[in-house]
């Protein structure tokens, strides 16, 4: 697992975090991706959301998870006695709006090349997500 690691907020109803998420794939060899829900879009994001953050398996919820959203079939099903996770996705709600961030998804994290702090509002390609990071694109 890479040293590296870069955050990425996510509503978990959200067409383009869907679209990041598979892109990013490509690349988990050279970073790791922190995947940090947020409930913005409509009340289905809350309940989504912590229904990922309270999976067994949270890497296989969220690969059926955006494989529904992109196949517009609206996500997986919420889960219930999932209070204690929808107060953390509130938490990090309130996380993202006091970094002062607009959109998801938002990714955070340092440039390989340089170490800069870099950010990103809203979702790449592969390749675009490797310059953006400073990470080796990989063959198409």
């Amino acid at each position: 697992m890479s040293a590296r690691t870069v955050y990425v907020f996510f509503d978990a109803q959200c067409p383009h975090c869907a679209t990041l998420w598979k892109n990013a794939k490509p690349l988990k060899s050279q970073a790791k991706f922190v995947w940090i829900p947020v409930g913005l879009i409509n009340p289905s994001s809350t309940a989504q959301g912590a229904t990922l953050l309270a999976a067994q398996d949270p890497v296989a919820a969220m690969d059926e998870h955006e494989a529904s959203l992109q196949a517009q079939r609206g996500g997986i099903s919420a889960g219930r006695n999932l209070d204690a996770k929808k107060a953390v996705l509130a938490k990090n709600t309130e996380l993202f709006n006091r970094f002062g961030f607009s959109s998801v998804p938002t990714i955070v994290g340092t440039h390989a090349q340089t170490g800069a702090l870099v950010t990103q509002e809203g979702a790449l390609s592969t390749a675009s997500l490797a310059t953006f990071l400073g990470l080796q694109a990989p063959a198409q």
